[in-house]
């Protein structure tokens, strides 16, 4: 939270009202990258899409977060297009004292960007939920942002993104499985009032999607290679939000 509150928000400038967002999660690498790759290769090659998102739990164990860095670098830019990949700490990237390396290669688990269109301006922010709760400084951050976002004419779409999900379909509630009770409500109730569109999450490993209110929770599938049904999230941006599920091979 310090460093996004000492550096500059990102605003990928985009030339149409619509566009795409990647969104993967779970990728879980142990010396293995396929589904990884695919998922880089596929934002990289739609000239649609300036900005993907993975969700956390990059690694499964220690020593694997350079290996997910040069998943990244090593695939070609397209050189039609520019992309950003954004990302947020999972609990597995969290273990073992990897708070340090995840910090020297992705900066910020908690941060927000802005995707400026020719008429509107999208909202993404990121939340660090990776050890099972947000806590009290951080709630405060985001219904400060929401609120100084919520009177904004310009802005058309708020989505709020991170790694541990709200509902859980086995109805587990403990530590990384789903967030306190009592803050997940405080979240619903400030979602609705300051008009967040989506909150996206990974974590299940399984693809879920609930509307309460006005707004839609969903959780991507696992990118984990291990998978036999691996999968990813595209969402077309547009006046409304279309929410594509799709298998790594499809």
């Amino acid at each position: 939270m310090e460093y996004a509150s000492t550096h500059p928000t990102d605003t990928i400038i985009v030339d149409d009202d619509s566009y795409m967002v990647y969104v993967g999660s779970d990728s879980h690498l142990v010396g293995s990258s396929h589904n990884l790759t695919t998922f880089v290769q596929l934002y990289r090659s739609d000239n649609l899409c300036p900005v993907a998102i993975h969700l956390g739990d990059h690694v499964r164990g220690k020593t694997n977060l350079p290996l997910d860095a040069d998943t990244y670098s090593s695939i070609p830019a397209n050189p039609t297009k520019r992309d950003t990949i954004f990302s947020t700490i999972g609990n597995h990237d969290l273990m073992y004292g990897q708070w340090t390396e995840y910090f020297r290669i992705w900066k910020t688990s908690v941060y927000w960007f802005v995707v400026s269109t020719p008429t509107y301006h999208d909202v993404f922010i990121c939340l660090d939920n990776a050890s099972g709760t947000l806590g009290r400084s951080q709630i405060l951050w985001l219904n400060k942002l929401l609120a100084a976002f919520a009177e904004d004419p310009t802005i058309r779409h708020r989505i709020v993104y991170s790694h541990v999900d709200f509902f859980r379909m086995d109805n587990m509630m403990n530590n990384c499985a789903n967030m306190p009770q009592e803050e997940t409500y405080e979240l619903i109730h400030m979602f609705e009032q300051y008009h967040v569109a989506q909150y996206w999450s990974g974590h299940d490993h399984c693809q879920e999607k609930v509307q309460i209110g006005n707004v839609i929770y969903i959780a991507v599938d696992a990118l984990d290679d291990k998978l036999p049904e691996a999968g990813y999230m595209a969402v077309t941006m547009s006046d409304d939000i279309h929410n594509d599920f799709r298998r790594i091979n499809q």
